[in-house]
């Protein structure tokens, strides 16, 4: 995964060729899905091999990829692979795992384009997926007491007046799952930003 990263990095060398970007994007791409395959098999099957995944530090990694790349298509792949990951993990220790570094929050918290609706879409399911594995403690990892902000469900506002009617039903629905799963500190929260923002209407919706 490093060395992945350190190649992505120097992918916008302009002395590379356009045949030597795609095999960097095509690299990117295919280590993507290896390490979804990886992950969510090991959920499955293999703690030990789990383990191994936290210990290479994988998730830090895909975020790193993530801020390293200027590619789109590696973008979106690592959209698609954190939303496979996040879908199909069901364990409760892997679910601690995959959320407790806060890397899935810093996903959600990446500058995406979300002019680009297939990437919309992706992280608006990333979200909603989160949202319906929510419990009390699964929260706590998401809301962020120093702030305090709760990217979760400050991210999913700005789409509440989105356009298109399926992204308006998902925030609807990650909003009820945020409020009924949430831990007291973080619907505190979500309380209180409601009513600072209510009299505000530029601080929700419209932000896409």
């Amino acid at each position: 995964p490093v060395a992945l990263v350190d190649t992505l990095q120097g992918e916008a060398d302009p002395a590379l060729t356009q045949q030597e970007e795609a095999q960097i994007e095509y690299a990117a791409v295919r280590s993507m899905r290896e390490f979804a395959e990886l992950m969510v098999w090991s959920d499955r099957f293999d703690a030990s091999l789990w383990a191994i995944c936290e210990e290479q530090e994988i998730l830090s990694n895909i975020v790193r990829v993530l801020r390293a790349t200027p590619s789109r298509s590696v973008v979106v792949q690592v959209v698609q692979t954190v939303s496979i990951i996040v879908q199909s993990v069901t364990t409760a220790s892997s679910l601690h795992s995959l959320f407790r570094g806060g890397h899935v929050n810093s996903i959600l918290q990446f500058q995406f384009d979300f002019d680009d609706e297939e990437l919309l879409y992706y992280v608006v399911s990333i979200m909603k997926t989160i949202a319906l594995k929510l419990d009390p403690e699964l929260s706590c990892y998401f809301f962020e007491s120093s702030g305090p902000s709760y990217p979760l469900y400050t991210i999913m506002l700005r789409f509440l007046d989105y356009p298109d009617p399926i992204i308006r039903t998902a925030v609807c629905n990650i909003s009820l799952n945020i409020y009924l799963r949430s831990a007291p500190e973080a619907l505190d929260f979500v309380v209180s930003y409601v009513d600072e923002t209510s009299p505000n209407e530029s601080k929700r919706g419209k932000h896409y």
